[in-house]
């Protein structure tokens, strides 16, 4: 009679022809919840303890590390190297340490001798589908077909740009450095708009290029489409700004020599006549002179005189001047006093002892002192 034995892969409890009376129930339900169902569906947390863990594997009798489909790696430890058994075998694997952790297949049940097949590394915080041939270690999947959607934008770390260019506008989230000998074609076949900044360096050096390309290239050339560095031409002048604000008023200058003198200018315009002065006060009074002898005169008709015509009265002569004169009226008292002139509308001042009233009718009275 054959004895049981575990199957090659999952370590099936295969029993032998006639084998385990009354234990084949026991011995199905086993293999059927023990071994497929936690092949299939079954979850193991693996606390790994040191740099170097296997992975347990026992038979059907009871569940193991190395039969289970889900496996979320714990632990302290850094990073690892987790062991499998040398068959074919697929896991999907949530890695929880604070390093990676290294997937190999071991040369035995339950060792950490590697087989030297190809291994997989799966970064810390990262969760994997692998796959194992008994020898070498693979990732599940290599190729996508088709649309690849990712529900977060693909980190710098993984070859992507950690931010969501949704919009086809490829932005990164930190600087790009393009380093190597490789050749690069871009062909741009719609219109183009390239911002610079304004601050920091464009091209920290330039290295000639041997062979089309002639002449010197430094930080104010360009290189023509002919493969010759030549120096840019200056575009137009640009608008005139605004103007700025106007600066606060700057301190007092020193005071500067005085200027010459300027010319007279003309003589201003004669200003208003005073007012009068007051009346001088009244001077003394003469001494009384001798006493005349008056003359009576009468005159009883009238007398026409013209300017020019020489009058005698009393011994003496007075020339007219001034205008006609009529004379008449008759007085008997004389005084002493000066001889006037009447004029139409006045008097006027005649020379000689005369005594000469008239009126604007151009009558006169002429006395004679004696």
């Amino acid at each position: 009679m054959a004895a049981d034995s575990p199957s090659p892969l999952l370590r099936l409890n295969l029993m032998g022809t006639g084998n385990d009376a009354g234990s084949w129930g026991i011995n199905t339900n086993n293999n059927l919840q023990i071994v497929l169902e936690n092949a299939i569906a079954g979850y193991q947390a693996v606390s790994i303890t040191s740099a170097s863990q296997a992975l347990t594997a026992s038979n059907s009798s009871s569940i193991d590390q190395a039969r289970a489909a889900l496996l979320k790696i714990t632990g302290s430890t850094g990073t690892a190297t987790l062991y499998a058994p040398p068959v074919s075998k697929q896991y999907v694997i949530y890695n929880t340490l604070s390093g990676n952790l290294t997937l190999s297949n071991a040369t035995a049940n339950n060792g950490t001798t590697a087989t030297g097949g190809s291994t997989v590394v799966i970064p810390t915080g990262t969760i994997v589908t692998v796959w194992s041939d008994g020898t070498n270690f693979f990732s599940q999947n290599t190729f996508l077909p088709g649309t690849v959607a990712l529900g977060n934008p693909l980190a710098a770390s993984s070859g992507g740009t950690g931010v969501n260019n949704g919009s086809s506008t490829i932005t990164t989230a930190g600087n790009v450095t393009f380093a190597g000998a490789f050749a690069r074609t871009e062909t741009i076949t719609g219109a183009t708009n390239v911002t610079l900044p304004t601050s920091g360096t464009l091209v920290s050096s330039v290295t000639p290029l041997s062979g089309a390309v002639t002449g010197t290239p430094s930080s104010s050339t360009f290189i023509r489409g002919d493969g010759v560095w030549a120096s840019g031409i200056s575009g137009p002048t640009g608008p005139t700004g605004p103007t700025g604000p106007t600066g606060p008023t700057g301190p007092t200058g020193p005071t500067g020599a005085p200027g010459p003198t300027g010319s007279t200018g003309s003589p201003g315009p004669t200003g208003p006549t005073g007012s009068p002065g007051g009346t001088g006060p009244t001077g003394p009074t003469g001494p009384t002179g001798a006493p005349g002898t008056g003359v009576g005169v009468s005159f009883n008709s009238v007398y026409s005189y013209v300017v020019g015509q020489t009058i005698t009265t009393f011994g003496s002569t007075t020339t007219i001047s001034g205008g006609a004169i009529a004379a008449y009226s008759s007085f008997s008292s004389i005084y002493n006093c000066c001889v006037y002139q009447i004029s139409p509308g006045g008097f006027t001042s005649l020379s000689g002892s005369w005594l000469f009233m008239g009126d604007a009718g151009n009558r006169a009275l002429f006395i004679r002192y004696a």
